[in-house]
């Protein structure tokens, strides 16, 4: 890259490109990046399957494929179990279409810093094919629906580019959000997402060797619910149990026996589930209460009562939905910003991987 480009796309941050931190889980999509001299946070369902949707607005065309992303099927249901996959290029996709959209299609080009578990992050190897598979497609084409500035609902093609892709942590991308957090102190980070739990210590250097990564998410603390409630004879579905875990605090004082029946079975439950996650913590280190423990994911969004119960010196992110996603804008954006300015200093034409 020339001298002179590279100036131009460091002026250029947040006008002509936007850095974005991008948490694809497999529940929500969260985004987290700058514009015009501001940080936005922004969500969506991570469901999508392919094909058309009877709602046009629930239909997304990338590269001319159509997806459905107002289908009930959850993403482990129509895609493997890991994050290196089309499903999740379409939903980084999706998550540059609506901030495009919101600089009025202005901006279309993109830097990323995306999650990737633990255990690929510690794999050099993984890491690498993970990024290679996103920017095999670093141009798409998006047709989707849209209000224009009548109101009027349009269908738009816009053509978006990913610069360059940084592969970023989960789990440990959350401290960045973490008030007064000092990397020095003995500290144990626990993440709990959708589909996955983590559990990596960080004192000095993360050692991410030694970090735990299971599948002990939502999905599998819902899952022991609805085993515990057939047990007991209780009839109840997948469905209705998600809802009761996320309004726990409208329904935990419910005087409707069968309601409250339930309740103190989601409720006893939860407390059952964090004591296995305090077993994957005692897997990490022994001697846990020494440590500033730290929780983060969406599913501590949701539990946070329940795990100052348990583990009554808690730390949480000052964001805990978007914890992730913004410690990935962080770091990308001082990844980017850097290799800039040493380009800008440098007088070589070589091309690196930003076209």
């Amino acid at each position: 890259m020339k001298k002179e480009n590279a100036l131009r796309m460091l002026e250029g941050i947040g006008k002509d490109t936007i850095i974005v931190g991008v948490d694809c889980g497999f529940k929500q999509v969260k985004l987290s990046f700058e514009y015009q001299g501001k940080v936005n946070n922004i969500t969506f369902s991570s469901n999508v399957e392919e094909g058309e949707s009877d709602d046009m607005f629930g239909t997304f065309y990338l590269n001319g494929v159509a997806y459905n992303t107002k289908t009930n099927k959850k993403l482990t249901q129509t895609t493997n179990k890991n994050k290196d996959n089309n499903y999740t290029l379409v939903n980084l996709y999706r998550a540059l279409f609506e901030i495009s959209k919101l600089t009025g299609f202005k901006v279309k080009d993109f830097v990323i810093g995306i999650g990737s578990s633990i255990d690929t992050y510690r794999s050099e190897k993984a890491k690498e094919l993970f990024k290679k598979n996103i920017l095999k497609v670093n141009k798409a084409n998006i047709k989707h629906v849209w209000l224009n500035e009548n109101e009027e609902e349009e269908f738009i093609n816009v053509e978006l580019r990913i610069l360059d892709a940084y592969i970023q942590p989960e789990t440990l991308s959350s401290i960045y959000n973490v008030k007064n957090f000092n990397p020095q102190e003995p500290n144990l980070i626990v993440d709990l997402g959708g589909l996955n739990n983590q559990v990596v210590e960080l004192q000095g250097v993360a050692k991410i060797d030694s970090a735990v990564c299971g599948d002990k998410g939502f999905d599998y603390l819902v899952k022991e619910i609805y085993k515990e409630c057939r047990a007991q004879n209780i009839d109840i579905t997948l469905e209705l149990i998600e809802f009761y875990i996320n309004n726990l605090e409208t329904y935990k004082d419910n005087e409707k026996v069968s309601v409250k029946k339930r309740i103190e079975i989601i409720q006893d439950c939860i407390l059952n589930y964090l004591q296995e996650i305090k077993k994957d913590m005692i897997t990490v280190t022994v001697d846990i209460d020494v440590y500033n423990q730290v929780f983060c994911g969406g599913t501590v969004d949701i539990l946070k009562p329940y795990i100052l119960k348990v583990f009554p010196e808690a730390i949480f992110p000052q964001n805990l939905l978007f914890a992730n996603s913004l410690g990935m804008f962080i770091r990308a954006k001082y990844s980017y910003t850097n290799l800039l300015k040493e380009l800008s200093k440098s007088s070589s034409k070589e091309v690196v991987t930003v076209e």
